[in-house]
């Protein structure tokens, strides 16, 4: 039965639609998926073994191993944060990071889970990706927030603070307050409850 269940998350790790890298406290890459590894320009076996560090881009390096300890040392349940990788020819590819520890029950030592969403997936799963050939769309309505803004409100229901909105979104704290002030003033409310509570009644957050 275990053996089953190894074989049949394997197959949902190599297959998942996004990025996945399984790493150590310190970095260590454990386990990569083969979307990770053409994500970076790299074969499989070459980023095994290696530091995760060796491919985010140098400023981004202490706010995703402060988000890492803080996982492993249980202050959070897990983050989501904004991080630019280097790709094997030097170009930079902005991302988003969501991070979970994982405890399996044959290994002593937990170990993290990466999921990385680069723009291209980003955009799809706002359904922002362009229109295929062939195939018309009716129009849309404009939606009330803009996308940034749905970004902005998503992490403030994950409890997340205007610092902390800035470094996921590479966004100035002033930028951040601007449009959180926008958002209060569509939807005509006042503090950051009424607003996810509005949201929440609109459909607009789980």
């Amino acid at each position: 039965m275990e053996e089953e269940f190894e074989d049949i998350f394997k197959v949902a790790f190599e297959k998942a639609m996004l990025c996945n890298v399984h790493v150590s406290l310190v970095g260590t890459i454990l386990m990569v998926n083969q979307k990770f590894a053409n994500f970076l320009g790299y074969e499989k076996g070459e980023l095994l073994a290696t530091d995760i560090w060796r491919y985010v881009y140098l400023e981004d390096r202490s706010v995703l191993r402060s988000s890492i300890q803080e996982l492993f040392t249980a202050n959070i349940s897990c983050f989501f944060i904004g991080v630019r990788f280097v790709q094997k020819r030097n170009q930079m590819l902005f991302s988003r990071i969501m991070g979970n520890v994982i405890v399996p029950r044959e290994i002593e030592r937990p170990f993290l889970s990466l999921w990385v969403v680069g723009e291209e997936e980003w955009n799809l799963l706002n359904g922002l990706s362009s229109t295929s050939p062939g195939v018309s769309y009716k129009k849309r309505p404009k939606p009330l927030l803009t996308k940034r803004e749905r970004e902005i409100a998503t992490l403030i229901s994950k409890g997340l603070s205007n610092k902390a909105i800035a470094h996921a979104l590479f966004l100035s704290p002033e930028t951040v307050k601007k449009h959180i002030y926008r958002i209060f003033q569509k939807l005509d409310v006042h503090n950051r409850v009424e607003m996810l509570n509005k949201l929440k009644k609109k459909g607009l957050l789980p």
